[in-house]
């Protein structure tokens, strides 16, 4: 080292308090990691636009284990930036298709009726 033996004896313990504190903060950030897990679903969420959301919750309440396993997938290629952009309700019912999910969606028709929009039913059932 130096020629100095008290530099060098003072060197070597501040070097040993750097290790014990990076040893200190890596085991924290060890602790906190598991907790700080964003939920899959959630962070799936976030990158749905339209009816995206209501797609999600119907194939979540139709298929739950499959939608949980798809769901962690595509939140892991979102948080990558794998996916660019957001995902559309339409491209999501898509991608549960093709991988043999039949994700049932409530249909309503609505019809303008007197300058207001009513459902097909309620119009055809005035009609008679």
């Amino acid at each position: 080292m130096s020629d100095d033996p008290e530099l060098d004896m003072i060197l070597a313990r501040k070097r040993r308090e750097l290790l014990a504190m990076a040893a200190r903060q890596g085991a924290g950030k060890a602790v906190e990691q598991p907790s700080t897990k964003k939920d899959p679903v959630e962070v799936l969420r976030a990158a749905l636009i339209d009816r995206g959301d209501e797609v999600l919750e119907a194939a979540l309440s139709q298929y739950p284990e499959e939608t949980r396993r798809i769901a962690e997938r595509l939140a892991e290629l979102v948080e990558r930036g794998a996916i660019a952009g957001k995902i559309t309700g339409r491209q999501l019912l898509w991608l549960f298709r093709q991988l043999g999910l039949d994700v049932r969606l409530e249909t309503k028709i609505y019809v303008e009726q007197d300058g207001r929009f009513v459902p097909l039913m309620d119009a055809m059932k005035r009609k008679d």
